[in-house]
């Protein structure tokens, strides 16, 4: 607002705008001395409002100040050490791919030393469960696999025997010839490694649809591109690897 603007304004709309600012005047104040109040506060006001913008650009333009070939310098900031194990019975169960499961598991440590101190004790085995539906029920399990693992072990790639299906792991101890399960995980369920054929169709763009999504019709439109092309940082399907050797 301009000092033309309030010189504009009535003496009493003047007071108005003092008050809601909270100015403090003198009682019977001129009008030319409120004027310059209230552009004195206006004023300040401002000020404060650019610091504060200003500040905010500065903040935000912190997080894209690097460039390709500078490193972000953490000397000043506190080491966090993540732990290595949360002293928690627990095994769970992720989907990679259609292929492919991770699977991470953990022990309370009174159960770690109960298992190292028994003679008896020997050895811990995962199994994989299919299953039928998404709740557990023995009458649900289709087919199950056992892997062994060392008690030190707490991680695992696991490569799904079927598609289109559901699973779940389960961790065993093996004492004096007895199986004692541990722990149970979530289920998860594995979705279809390839696309169904198109329906015949004049308006049908499957095939465009296709190469977006990454896969190729090339050699069938149930054969993805994963299958035959390496991707970095990717568990290749057995089949792949198989393509690759004869490259």
């Amino acid at each position: 607002m301009t000092k033309e603007r309030l010189q504009s304004l009535s003496y009493k709309s003047l007071l108005e705008i003092a008050e809601r600012d909270h100015l403090a005047y003198d009682e019977g104040i001129e009008k030319e001395v409120l004027i310059s109040l209230v552009l004195d506060s206006l004023e300040e006001e401002r000020r404060d409002r650019e610091k504060l913008n200003n500040l905010a650009v500065r903040i935000e333009a912190t997080k894209y100040n690097v460039s390709l070939d500078e490193e972000f310098d953490f000397s000043s900031a506190e080491e966090i050490n993540l732990p290595e194990r949360y002293n928690e019975t627990k095994i769970m169960l992720m989907l990679r791919e259609p292929t492919w499961g991770f699977v991470y598991w953990d022990l309370k440590f009174d159960v770690m030393k109960i298992l190292n101190t028994d003679s008896d004790f020997e050895g811990l085995f995962l199994r994989m469960i299919e299953l039928s539906d998404r709740i557990y029920s023995k009458e649900d399990i289709l087919d199950f696999f056992d892997i062994p693992v060392n008690i030190s072990d707490r991680r695992r790639y696991i490569r799904f025997p079927n598609e289109d299906t559901f699973y779940m792991i389960e961790l065993y101890s093996m004492v004096k010839g007895n199986e004692k399960l541990i722990c149970r995980s979530n289920i998860i369920e594995t979705s279809r490694n390839y696309i169904l054929p198109a329906r015949d169709s004049e308006t049908s763009n499957g095939d465009e649809l296709i190469r977006l999504s990454g896969y190729s019709s090339e050699f069938g439109a149930a054969v993805p591109v994963a299958s035959y092309i390496k991707i970095p940082q990717r568990i290749l399907p057995l089949n792949a690897e198989a393509v690759e050797e004869e490259n």
